[in-house]
């Protein structure tokens, strides 16, 4: 199943975005770098889901040229970095991000119930 829930910025088209398929894999996937990495790698320092979502979303954003809004922190004390929410993406664009987080994964040792990451 997915879901018609974004309109294109340029055209105004309506946008099919992300499967639950391929949101289940994603998630799925995080959970395991998750569990087997620490961040910053060697520090024994678990990080948790949302922030290893965070990472490797913006890791990818910038991969592809796609810029971070910066926005003044509501309580004041500095700035926070914004990016798209993985809900807001293409099918295609969810392809290329379980793509990306396969390869990051792969590269860092991360395995997939005993298997190398697809």
């Amino acid at each position: 199943m997915s879901f018609f829930a974004d309109f294109c910025p340029e055209c105004g088209a309506y946008i099919e975005v992300r499967t639950e398929g391929q949101n289940g894999a994603f998630h799925a996937l995080v959970a395991e770098i998750d569990k087997q990495l620490d961040w910053p790698l060697g520090s024994g320092n678990k990080i948790g889901l949302l922030p290893w979502k965070r990472l490797l979303v913006a890791a990818w954003e910038r991969a592809h040229g796609r810029p971070a809004e910066f926005f003044p922190c509501i309580d004041g004390a500095g700035f926070d970095t914004v990016y798209r929410r993985t809900s807001r993406l293409s099918k295609k664009e969810m392809s290329g991000l379980l793509e990306f987080t396969n390869a990051w994964a792969a590269e860092h040792g991360v395995t997939i119930g005993g298997l190398e990451p697809f």
